[in-house]
């Protein structure tokens, strides 16, 4: 069951990250200087990566009767919807 999911994850990952720096690359990068335009794209990448790793830990926290948290993973939880939401 984990392989599907985690194949899910990664190709929706993929996918996320490659429209965000398509948009960024073709609609801001002509106003931004190159080392600030360089600076967006690891931040860009590094917090996708950092959820998918999240996401990872998560699955493998998977246990066949349920899912097992912990509160430092529902702390990072919140702290993604709140990034999100504002």
């Amino acid at each position: 069951m984990k392989d599907p999911v985690r194949e899910l994850l990664q190709k929706r990952k993929d996918k996320g990250i490659a429209i965000i720096l398509g948009v960024k690359d073709s609609q801001c990068n002509e106003y931004l200087p190159e080392d600030v335009a360089d600076a967006l794209r690891k931040v860009i990448l590094d917090q996708f990566n950092d959820y998918a790793d999240l996401c990872g830990d998560l699955l493998n926290s998977y246990s066949s009767d349920s899912i097992v948290l912990n509160e430092h993973y529902l702390k990072k939880l919140d702290e993604i919807h709140e990034a999100i939401n504002g």
